[in-house]
């Protein structure tokens, strides 16, 4: 399943976003931060993608 969460890089959803990819589950990313800011140990991860806006 591809999972979009908005958020991604605040308070809860880098939590979300680990808890996503262990599961299995592709994430796509919307955030103000760049992913890389927020989720530096999963920005390399082919499954989960940003998009800030």
């Amino acid at each position: 399943m591809r999972i979009l969460i908005t958020g991604g890089t605040g308070l809860l959803g880098p939590h979300l976003v680990r808890e996503a990819r262990e599961r299995g589950h592709g994430v796509r990313v919307l955030s103000r931060r760049p992913l890389g800011e927020g989720l530096p140990d999963l920005a390399p991860d082919p499954e989960v993608r940003g998009a800030e806006g």
